[in-house]
């Protein structure tokens, strides 16, 4: 956790003293590759605020994202999240020529940023942001539930006991968000991976799903590590053994089709968030 605040907040030194998209890239690109994508998602905060502020169209995190970014792409869309929920723009009106397969992302961003700076409203108070469009709320809790994790300092006892503070319909979002984190930041033994899956009791699936993000996340940008490895695949094993549903328990006995199960399984989260996403700026709309 003090890796990801130090990358997040050196990279936005620098760039308060070094624009030079050349430049930029070249600092980015020499961050550890555990965290590269942190890097990238600071910066990617750092560009969207310059625009944002002056109240110009994206252009330059759109080059950005699309450009040298594009490895990045999860951190660096959550990244636009925390600019737009810095500076409370609504959240529709600056995503016109964004990749709606991205807006959870976004979303994401927007959460975690008013978990960790707008702590007493969000989280305490609970209130609901007049930027960001209800329909699409779960993602919003997506984002406050990886805040829990850091505000938490991954006490599992207290990030359980702070999400049932919560409405039980948006518990399942903040389990998501947690399995993220989790997984993304790496740093749990097994025996902290299998009581976090027993503290989420009935939202195991959000949990796993969560985790399956960051592996996408990490695959994306060629920095998976074992930790976040080991924690998707627990908690896959235990969805694959508690529900026939999603995967017959007698697969897991041959490498090749947990494999396969498990690669279908990552995919089809990733395509399910997006859909739901579009889905919930249908209703919207």
């Amino acid at each position: 956790m003090e890796t990801i605040r130090s990358v997040f907040m050196d990279t936005g030194l620098y760039f308060s003293q070094h624009t030079d998209l050349d430049e930029l890239i070249n600092y980015l690109d020499k961050t550890d590759i555990s965290f590269r994508s942190i890097a990238y998602e600071s910066a990617s905060m750092s560009i969207a605020i310059n625009e944002l502020k002056k109240g110009d169209e994206l252009k330059n995190w759109i080059a950005f994202a699309n450009g040298p970014a594009w490895k990045h792409r999860a951190q660096v869309h959550i990244g636009l999240g925390l600019a737009i929920a810095k500076l409370k723009i609504p959240f529709l009106s600056v995503l016109n020529d964004i990749d709606l397969k991205m807006f959870h992302r976004i979303a994401d961003g927007c959460g975690y940023y008013d978990g960790v700076f707008q702590k007493n409203h969000t989280v305490t108070q609970k209130e609901i942001p007049a930027y960001f469009p209800l329909p699409a709320f779960q993602f919003y809790d997506q984002g406050i539930g990886r805040s829990l994790w850091y505000n938490c300092n991954a006490e599992i006892k207290e990030v359980k006991q702070m999400i049932k503070t919560f409405p039980l319909e948006r518990q399942s979002g903040l389990w998501r968000g947690i399995g993220i984190a989790v997984a993304y930041i790496g740093g749990c033994s097994e025996k902290d991976l299998k009581l976090l899956w027993k503290s989420a009791a009935n939202f195991n699936y959000e949990l796993s799903a969560g985790a399956a993000l960051a592996v996408k996340s990490r695959m994306g940008a060629g920095s998976m590590t074992a930790d976040t490895d080991m924690c998707s695949k627990l908690w896959f094993m235990h969805a694959a053994f508690e529900s026939e549903k999603d995967l017959n328990t007698t697969l897991v006995s041959k490498s090749e089709d947990f494999n396969l199960a498990y690669e279908n399984w990552l995919n089809s989260t990733l395509f399910e968030m997006e859909n739901a996403f579009r889905l919930a700026s249908e209703l919207d709309n």
